[in-house]
């Protein structure tokens, strides 16, 4: 007996969802062992991994930068996706905490030390960072979008 187009749909998307979840997770431990940013520190540069910038990203607020706080968003986004009843707040959380990451890309100078300001790029770190908030976000549209059509 052949099954209809959308019940096949409905049991992809659960795995689908989890699959890239776990994605997120493994390119969340991966962008930690990578550069996450290079400092243009004297006339040397400096680099600054993935798990270092995780300790020190929360310092970032005096010097303006605010991508780091995108962390505790994204792992509450992450934990709220495994709960079909706060999958909607999953995916708001997520987006918001992709936006707030991308506007590291928009500063140009930090501190780094007492020499002043310098001017910094982004590391391949934090683009793996970034994807793993993409993901997450693309878990939890996945998952809403079958709970919009249970619901209907």
């Amino acid at each position: 007996m052949p099954q209809d187009e959308g019940s096949e749909t409905s049991n992809v998307r659960p795995v689908l969802a989890i699959k890239l979840r776990r994605a997120s997770a493994a390119m969340f431990v991966i962008c930690l062992l990578l550069p996450a940013y290079t400092i243009a520190y004297y006339s040397s540069p400096h680099t600054t991994f993935g798990w270092q910038a995780l300790l020190l990203g929360p310092l970032g607020i005096l010097d303006g930068h605010l991508s780091w706080y995108a962390n505790p968003l994204f792992l509450i986004a992450w934990k709220k996706c495994a709960n079909p009843k706060t999958r909607e707040t999953a995916y708001g959380l997520a987006l918001l905490a992709f936006g707030i990451a991308f506007l590291f890309l928009l500063g140009s100078k930090m501190t780094e030390g007492s020499a002043g300001t310098s001017p910094y790029h982004a590391g391949i770190g934090f683009y793996a960072w970034l994807v793993s908030i993409g993901l997450t976000v693309a878990s939890a549209s996945i998952e809403n979008t079958e709970m919009d059509e249970v619901g209907s």
